[in-house]
């Protein structure tokens, strides 16, 4: 439901809010009258930023939210000449001039309004609805700018219906370019993720190697099937003669002392002068211990006697053994 909104009558806002004004110079504190006139968050700011006792500033810039523009307005407000009509008591105001709106987002609409030969600029807000105030719908005062300080960068146009359609169009604006930029950044995050994946197949292609040397990564190491006997096969003659070769020429290089080949060298003997003898007599008979040994012809010995008459040894018959 489209809710119909009514242009501000500036002969219904303007006196009351003109006859408030020059009260800021005798007093600290808005009155009470001005409070009603004012959006719900340009009262707070008034009650709160005014409430202070001790403070001796005027009130009067606290309806403009800019700190540089509102120092501008105690001495514009002083200037003005509005005199209140000697029947009704109210103040007289000057023509309009211009009325233009602006819409900024779909709950805000802004009017503000130009009179002729005066340099306030008030802006007004449409609300809904002003709980705080117990009041409905209608147009408040958002903020007190003076003529000089108009222009604020945003666009205003001649009437509300103006300011709708230029508010859609930009909505469609910025859901394009949100959805543009939605796009460029999926497509960012894709390209980063596929960037990612080719990194991580480069990783997981040369980290094959460490799991299976001595292969390349793209194939993989068959399984090894148990050896059977009859599969084996006896070394062929080369072969033999390599490991001949090597236990007779590289092994003897490799350790120069063998045990095995501790010998004798040639004309040497284990056995000593008396080891025959030795050997001899321990393998004799025990019967020929006791038997008479066969005289040995000695020259040396001297003649055997024999019933006094001496005997030469080379006379003596010899006896053999029998």
């Amino acid at each position: 439901m489209v809710q119909y909104i009514p242009p501000p009558d500036p002969r219904s806002l303007l006196p009351s809010l003109l006859a408030c004004l020059p009260t800021a110079f005798v007093s600290t504190r808005p009155p009470p009258a001005l409070l009603p006139l004012l959006s719900p968050i340009l009262r707070q700011r008034v009650q709160i930023l005014s409430g202070d006792s001790s403070s001796s500033d005027s009130w009067l810039p606290l309806l403009c939210w800019d700190q540089n523009h509102a120092s501008k307005l105690p001495a514009i407000i002083e200037r003005l000449q509005l005199e209140p009509h000697p029947i009704s008591g109210e103040v007289e105001l000057p023509d309009v001039q211009e009325i233009e709106y602006r819409r900024r987002d779909q709950e805000t609409l802004h009017a503000r309004i130009q009179l002729e030969g005066v340099d306030i600029l008030p802006i007004y807000l449409w609300c809904m609805s002003d709980a705080s105030n117990g009041t409905g719908s209608g147009w408040k005062l958002a903020e007190l700018k003076t003529r000089d300080d108009a222009e604020d960068g945003s666009l205003w146009h001649k009437s509300i219906t103006e300011a709708e359609e230029r508010a859609q169009e930009g909505y469609v604006r910025e859901a394009l370019s949100a959805a543009n930029a939605s796009a460029a950044a999926a497509a960012s995050t894709a390209a980063v993720q596929n960037d990612t994946s080719k990194d991580d197949d480069d990783d997981a292609y040369w980290a094959a190697y460490d799991r299976t040397p001595g292969r390349t990564p793209a194939r993989t190491p068959a399984k090894r099937s148990p050896v059977h006997n009859s599969n084996l096969t006896m070394p062929s003659t080369s072969e033999l003669e390599y490991f001949a070769r090597y236990l007779t020429e590289v092994q003897p290089a490799m350790d120069p002392h063998d045990p095995d080949e501790d010998g004798l060298a040639p004309g040497e003997s284990t056995l000593h002068g008396n080891e025959l003898s030795r050997a001899l007599e321990t393998h004799q008979e025990p019967n020929n211990i006791n038997k008479p040994e066969t005289p040995v012809e000695n020259t040396a010995l001297p003649p055997v006697l024999t019933n006094g008459v001496s005997h030469d040894h080379a006379h003596l018959p010899r006896q053999h053994a029998q």
